[in-house]
């Protein structure tokens, strides 16, 4: 395991979402992966792609052909005027490695749900510091000896408890408001601005959610912290891949939840200085 993260308390995290995230899950399994075309305002922006290891799932047959998950992005960057200078549209995949697991535990009830968080890629020359300030590391896959990160601006939401303190010296901003489904059928909205501190590029987007125990309900969840962290709070998939690694080596990796979903950009967005970025995702299923 890496030790390469040391900031952050060490702190529960919760929501509430059990139902449609179970459900959710379950279509997921079956259905793997998913691609779409990204699409910008007047130009196509280039194909959103998924991580390696969920664009390699076979798509399962029988019974769940047919059966679509959607993780549904739009990303829009304005100038301090308000006036939109771009507006994105993109569908998102699976992160299987850390995805599967969390799924896996919230199907069997070995795990309740927490707090969600978006993340936002810099990406390109400018990624150090680009963007936001210090980005946060987010696992998305794990080993016994190594994890692979994926540098992120946080959008996470106020008064929940994470692993880390939620701040803007390790780029994360308490913005993100969770919107559960409605009577229509939508699905989980994820809605979340921050105002880009230095110039960049976002070329990839990520969700994660937090775990707590099984013993806590997922009502209880999001105002339940527990110090210091013990494996109980992390799905059993996830420790089994890296059984020797410690509660608090894991709460460095996963520091503002397990990533669920991840896709890159086929064209990264390009922002300024002052400008906004403003995230919303749509989990739904089909």
């Amino acid at each position: 395991m890496s030790e390469r993260k040391s900031r952050g308390n060490i702190l529960g995290g919760g929501r509430w979402i059990i139902a449609l995230v179970t459900v959710s899950a379950m279509v997921l399994v079956l259905a793997g992966s998913s691609r779409a075309q990204a699409q910008s305002t007047g130009s196509k922006s280039g194909q959103a792609s998924a991580p390696p290891s969920a664009k390699s799932a076979a798509a399962p047959k029988g019974h769940s052909e047919g059966i679509t998950v959607h993780g549904h992005w739009t990303i829009e960057v304005r100038n301090p005027d308000g006036k939109l200078v771009k507006h994105v549209e993109f569908e998102n995949a699976l992160n299987a490695p850390t995805g599967g697991p969390l799924l896996m535990a919230l199907i069997t009830g070995q795990n309740s749900p927490g707090a969600w968080t978006v993340g936002l890629e810099p990406t390109g020359s400018s990624s150090i510091g680009g963007v936001c300030k210090n980005q946060s590391q987010i696992a998305v896959g794990l080993t016994p000896t190594s994890t692979a990160d994926f540098a992120a601006c946080v959008l996470a939401e106020s008064g929940d408890q994470y692993f880390a303190t939620c701040s803007d010296s390790i780029g994360c901003f308490p913005t993100l408001s969770v919107t559960p489904p409605t009577t229509t059928g939508q699905g989980v909205t994820l809605t979340g601005t921050m105002t880009a501190e230095s110039p960049g590029t976002i070329g990839g987007v990520i969700t994660t959610l937090m775990t707590c125990s099984s013993v806590v309900t997922p009502n209880a969840c999001p105002t339940s912290p527990t110090s210091p962290a013990t494996i109980g709070m992390f799905p059993p998939g996830i420790t089994q891949l890296a059984p020797s690694a410690s509660a608090a080596s894991l709460a460095l990796d996963f520091e503002f939840g397990i990533a669920l979903t991840y896709a890159t950009l086929g064209t990264p967005v390009t922002v300024a200085t002052g400008q906004s970025v403003a995230a919303t995702v749509v989990l739904s299923f089909m």
